[in-house]
């Protein structure tokens, strides 16, 4: 039983494209759980109408596991209709919280079975446990889905403020269009350089060393005036089409662009190919 439990949360970690591995992890689980039941009270010598310590754990069991069927359902919803950051938030918290939960319910069983102590205590317990989690985790995701727009912030800037020059990140259209009025607030349809710039500082922008602040305004001025020459200005499509290239940015002032060891580097990336052979 222990075992069954813990095989659907194997579907938190399998992409959320993978839409139909993950149902299947939790689907099979449960109906597997199904013929369990039937032959765990079969092994019961004696029909009772009193509650039982299998009933407690069937149905703490059972609660779990159909909640994980659902929080499939959840992250495809929330993909579909709302952004695909915030599915990928409730696959992170549903892999801590649905182990931790599950551990704590096991525990509290064989414990409290050992002990002799009071079915119906027993079930108030395990019942008061599952339902403070699912409150919780439901508050948690509703309020990531509802400052949204924060969270995004917060990813952008950390990602800016990587030092790598090979971290890439992913908004899909829903989430650009969000970013994009974060930025456009005062709904004009359109955005700036210093816009953009004001509003990752406001978000916590910020690179070391001080210089490094200075070169990111100045390539965020210099992409948006080549993008547009007439005013420096980028609307939604314009900024979706440019997302990657607007924020990819690399602190170190030796990989600066322009820079000698940038060209260097570029160089070398463009020529690297295995020389051919006699």
């Amino acid at each position: 039983l222990s075992f069954l439990l813990f095989i659907p949360f194997a579907g938190f970690f399998i992409p959320i494209e993978l839409v139909m591995p993950r149902v299947a992890t939790g689907f099979i689980s449960f109906l597997s759980l199904q013929v369990f039941r039937t032959m765990a009270y079969s092994l019961i010598p004696k029909p009772s109408s009193s509650l039982l310590w299998m009933d407690v754990a069937m149905f703490s069991v059972t609660v779990i596991m159909f909640v994980s069927l659902l929080e499939n359902v959840l992250a495809q919803v929330l993909r579909a209709a709302i952004s695909s950051q915030a599915s990928r938030f409730v696959d992170n918290l549903s892999r801590v919280t649905f182990p931790l939960v599950a551990l704590l319910i096991l525990f509290l069983l064989f414990a409290m079975g050992a002990a002799r102590a009071e079915t119906n205590t027993t079930m108030a317990v395990c019942l008061a446990l599952l339902c403070i989690w699912l409150v919780s985790f439901s508050c948690a995701v509703t309020f990531y889905c509802r400052y949204l727009a924060r969270m995004l912030m917060k990813t952008l800037v950390k990602h800016v403020s990587a030092n790598s020059r090979y971290n890439v990140i992913s908004f899909d259209q829903k989430e650009l269009r969000v970013v994009f009025e974060v930025f456009d607030e005062e709904d004009t349809g359109s955005i700036t350089a210093d816009k953009v710039f004001q509003k990752l500082q406001r978000h916590g922008l910020s690179l070391a060393p001080e210089a490094a602040t200075v070169r990111f305004q100045e390539r965020l001025r210099a992409v948006f005036r080549r993008l547009d020459a007439a005013k420096g200005e980028l609307d939604l499509k314009g900024f979706g089409q440019n997302f990657q290239e607007l924020f990819h940015f690399d602190p170190r002032p030796d990989r600066a662009e322009g820079s000698p060891r940038a060209a260097a580097e570029a160089a070398a990336g463009g020529s690297d190919v295995a020389p051919e052979t006699a």
